[in-house]
């Protein structure tokens, strides 16, 4: 089979698989770090799913978020596409790839963790405000 027959949209996945690992490899090195040799900090992120979480992002949000752009892309580069060579095609696929890791799957995640924590900090706010509102009762009361 020649190079030139082959589908080049399987390299957008292997584009932001290896971005993925360039991105996490930190966190990729803690875990698979002995016990003994992990911090302090990288037990506690390790006990609180790391493993999990790296897991859950290379199979599931990352060729999610591929899978997505590949979608997306014939509307922006389709023309140019089918005029390039091969090695063009396979570069141009490559890219993709790594912005899709970049692009939805980040921006993605950054929007849903502003919103969690904007919800806590309006969750915490209203606590607060009904604490400070028991509080005058219960001391008037303590008082008589």
């Amino acid at each position: 089979m020649n190079i030139s027959e082959w589908p080049s949209q399987p390299y957008a996945f292997v584009g932001a698989t290896l971005f993925f690992l360039i991105a996490k490899s930190k966190d990729i090195f803690i875990v698979i770090k002995d016990e003994s040799e992990r911090s302090e900090e990288e037990a506690i992120k390790i006990k609180q799913g790391l493993l999990k979480s790296l897991l859950l992002e290379v199979f599931v949000f990352v060729p999610a978020s591929t899978l997505l752009m590949l979608l997306i892309a014939p509307l922006v580069i389709q023309t140019q596409l089918s005029q390039m060579d091969v090695s063009k095609k396979i570069a141009s696929y490559t890219l993709v790839g790594v912005l899709s890791y970049g692009f939805p799957f980040s921006t993605i995640r950054s929007i849903v963790q502003q919103m969690a924590f904007a919800i806590l900090k309006e969750y915490g706010q209203i606590m607060q405000k009904n604490i400070q509102k028991d509080l005058p009762e219960k001391s008037e009361r303590s008082l008589e």
